[in-house]
């Protein structure tokens, strides 16, 4: 009988379960950690301007302020 067969002829016992369970669990957890995690994202003082550029490596933000009323 080949080997993969013979793996799905055993019960499921409590190791199996454990495991099971915190793959449920880390699978549930992600996308509510993301969500309720509200990003990072906040308006720039007053007299400022944001700008992202784009680069080999990644991005970069800029936040360039006015010193004029």
């Amino acid at each position: 009988m080949p080997a993969e067969s013979e793996r799905l002829r055993r019960r499921v016992n409590g190791r199996d379960r454990l495991f099971f369970g915190v793959a449920a669990a880390v699978l549930l957890a992600t996308p509510a950690g993301v969500f309720l995690s509200g990003g990072s994202r906040h308006a720039p003082p007053p007299n400022c301007v944001t700008r992202i550029e784009a680069g080999v490596m990644g991005g970069v933000t800029h936040t360039i302020c006015s010193t004029a009323p």
